[in-house]
């Protein structure tokens, strides 16, 4: 159970983390070529708006 809470945590962490790295970044649709597409999709979640 504590496994279970710390992984969802890091994970919520991690997720926001992404956010603010895609928002602050100017290439961001340029350098997501490399994230796979449940990366992408926990991006558009953040930014409101779908990947090229």
């Amino acid at each position: 159970m504590l496994k279970i809470m710390q992984k969802n945590s890091w994970n919520e962490v991690q997720e926001k983390e992404m956010g603010k790295i895609y928002m602050l970044s100017s290439n961001a649709r340029k350098s997501v070529k490399w994230l796979n597409n449940i990366e992408q999709e926990k991006i558009q979640f953040f930014c409101g708006k779908p990947l090229d």
